[in-house]
């Protein structure tokens, strides 16, 4: 679940991870429509943005003793 300003958005990732004596290491992405957080891509006189975006996350973290 994304939550920004009072609006939430349901997330579904795709991805792949390790996770092994040294820590953790995974990577996702996932779509997401802004206009779903009430915004808006910027419009320009010759420059469009799209209001659908793909977002790329990562997560490492070392091993606990």
């Amino acid at each position: 679940m994304l939550r920004w300003r009072g609006k939430e958005v349901p997330l579904t990732l795709a991805g792949k991870g390790t996770l092994d004596a040294a820590g953790l290491e995974a990577t996702a992405t996932f779509p997401l429509d802004i206009r779903k957080l009430g915004l808006a891509a910027p419009r320009f006189f010759v420059i469009k943005m799209e209001d659908e975006v793909e977002i790329e996350v990562a997560v490492r973290g070392p091993a606990q003793p």
